[in-house]
């Protein structure tokens, strides 16, 4: 079986659509970046700058930006960043933003506190008085990976074979509040479970990285099984209050 290089396939790739880019506009080159891939310094060519594309013409524009991205999320395996520092580079950031968030003061002007005020007000005329059991009939398991479940076992058929994890809080209203009311989803649970329904405490939640781009990776939380079902039900709640007052919320931001 022959074996392929990613890495120089993009480099590759890179070069001829710059000169596609020359051909279709006459006017897009950037000769240091070419060299840079041309010699292998992806070094050098991360350190290069691109030209501001303000007053650009539509199709000028988009070339420029193609080319600027094409790297944007690929890392060669000489890229500026290894794997350890890119990691490292993730949960110093957490720190510090946890750190500053736990540090604010309330510093809130009459004003502000008046604006705040009567923006509560309004999302309790919204919002309603909290009804359990809305809540739990919009409940639903997530489709991604939590804790104790691999996306690989994130089927529904599969995850529930699993042991359920969730907070002591999120387990005993699972066990003793969702499961009483509703005997369909505790006859499934029983069923893939042999009977024998398994539950795995979870008080605190790992910080997990996954690419983001060559620079940085993305900090993710995976939630708890149970927490995903909790949490999804209120977010379902939330959206149905919204809508009943006329605020649609997949089409809020065009309002904005």
């Amino acid at each position: 079986m022959q074996n392929h290089d990613t890495g120089e396939f993009m480099k590759k790739l890179w070069i001829h659509m710059c000169v596609d880019a020359n051909n279709a506009t006459g006017g897009i080159t950037h000769n240091a970046h070419l060299s840079a891939l041309k010699a292998g310094n992806v070094a050098l060519f991360r350190s290069l700058s691109f030209p501001g594309r303000f007053g650009l013409s539509p199709n000028n524009f988009k070339w420029e930006y193609q080319l600027e991205t094409l790297f944007k999320r690929f890392r060669f395996k000489d890229d500026v960043y290894t794997q350890d520092e890119l990691e490292l580079k993730t949960v110093k950031a957490f720190i510090k933003t946890q750190e500053r968030l736990c540090t604010i003061r309330n510093s809130h002007t009459v004003t502000t506190h008046m604006i705040i005020q009567n923006a509560r007000k309004i999302v309790k005329s919204i919002l309603g008085i909290y009804d359990p059991c809305v809540h739990q009939s919009l409940c639903r398991f997530g489709v991604n990976a939590a804790v104790g479940v691999p996306f690989s076992k994130s089927y529904l058929d599969e995850r529930l074979t699993l042991p359920i994890s969730g907070s002591s809080d999120h387990v005993s209203w699972f066990t003793t509040k969702v499961l009483n009311n509703y005997q369909s989803l505790r006859d499934c649970i029983y069923e893939c479970q042999n009977k024998r329904p398994r539950y795995a405490t979870c008080e605190a939640l790992h910080l997990t990285c996954v690419p983001k781009s060559y620079k940085s990776l993305r900090g993710i939380m995976p939630n708890t099984q149970i927490g995903g079902f909790y949490s999804n039900g209120l977010g379902d709640y939330i959206t149905q209050r919204l809508l009943d007052a006329g605020l649609n919320i997949s089409k809020l931001q065009m309002k904005h």
